[in-house]
């Protein structure tokens, strides 16, 4: 499977479990991708409250 580790899918695969939630919670329900573009230097940090 592309974009997952092959060591972490071979586990996943073991647990057989129906589901798997990465974590992240509010973070990354509140995430934009947009927030992410640009030079490194000239980003700032931004406060995000939980929705």
């Amino acid at each position: 499977m592309e974009g997952l580790r092959a060591d972490t899918l071979a586990w996943l695969k073991e647990l057989q479990a129906p589901i798997c939630r990465w974590p992240g919670g509010n973070f990354v329900s509140g995430y934009d991708w947009r927030d992410g573009l640009g030079a490194m230097a000239l980003a700032s940090a931004t406060a995000k409250a939980a929705p």
